[in-house]
């Protein structure tokens, strides 16, 4: 927070109508938003669900998701947020990304990734 405040950072949503893809010499072309964006309807309420359950369910799991994949070991872990892409996880020490191995657009590809990634932090925390 300090750091958006002291540096005047600001967040922007931009919402592309096409955009230009230029490849090389000769090769430019105009690429439909249709064809780029990803419908994630519905996400805001698979995002609640998520962080109420692991926040609730699963603060080990956090905690190994930090030390595991930010090699940082706390004793308060809490999910704030979840986009297709990874999740936000806040500890008293600062805030840690992680990323998910694929897209994941529905509550079932969140389970499978959030599992597979609880599971991989766990056994190397086992080793």
């Amino acid at each position: 927070r300090t750091y958006y405040q002291a540096h005047d950072f600001a967040y922007y949503r931009i919402e592309p109508k096409r955009l230009r893809f230029i490849e090389g010499f000769g090769k430019i072309h105009w690429i439909e938003s249709k064809n780029i964006l990803v419908d994630v309807t519905g996400f805001q309420e698979l995002e609640s669900q998520v962080i109420t359950h692991m926040n609730n369910d699963h603060r080990d799991a956090l905690l190994n998701y930090c030390k595991h994949y930010h090699h940082v070991s706390c004793d308060e872990a809490e999910l704030v947020t979840v986009d297709t892409d990874g999740f936000m996880i806040k500890t008293p020490l600062d805030n840690y990304y992680c990323s998910f191995s694929r897209s994941c657009l529905s509550l079932d590809d969140l389970h499978q990734e959030m599992v597979r990634m609880a599971r991989e932090a766990k056994e190397s925390k086992n080793e």
